[in-house]
């Protein structure tokens, strides 16, 4: 299944927020390939309530090393540390949509479905969710 990570994005004006990474499919890819599907978010996405929804904001796709990655970014971009990783079940990926199946490693496992609300500015709703 293709896997999907939350990455705590530390900037270096002492900000953070959260990069959300979701593996297109199971392909393999080369480090450097941008394919990640990716979101900022403000909350950690991977323990919502039921019924819980959040905004995101989508972001450039981010390069597939990602997903693994930890530690300082080129260019003074401040540093990130991976919070959860998991697998998704991909059931639309369109341009102003997603749905899928979630299943974060010790935390959220339900479906996901995600609309586009203007420019960039995305909300998400889980149903049912459930903690392992």
């Amino acid at each position: 299944m293709p896997r999907i990570a939350l990455l705590e994005h530390r900037t270096p004006d002492g900000g953070s927020h959260f990069d959300w990474l979701l593996a297109p499919d199971d392909g393999r890819y080369d480090a450097d390939d941008r394919v990640l599907v990716s979101f900022r978010v403000s909350q950690r996405i991977d323990l919502p309530a039921h019924g819980s929804g959040f905004e995101a904001q989508r972001i450039a796709d981010h390069r597939w090393l990602y997903l693994a990655y930890e530690g300082d970014l080129s260019d003074g971009r401040g540093s990130v540390r991976r919070i959860a990783e998991g697998v998704w079940t991909p059931e639309m990926i369109e341009p102003g949509a997603i749905a899928g199946k979630m299943e974060w490693d010790g935390g959220f496992q339900g479906r996901l479905e995600g609309r586009l609300i203007g420019d960039d500015r995305w909300v998400f709703q889980s149903s049912p969710a459930h903690r392992r």
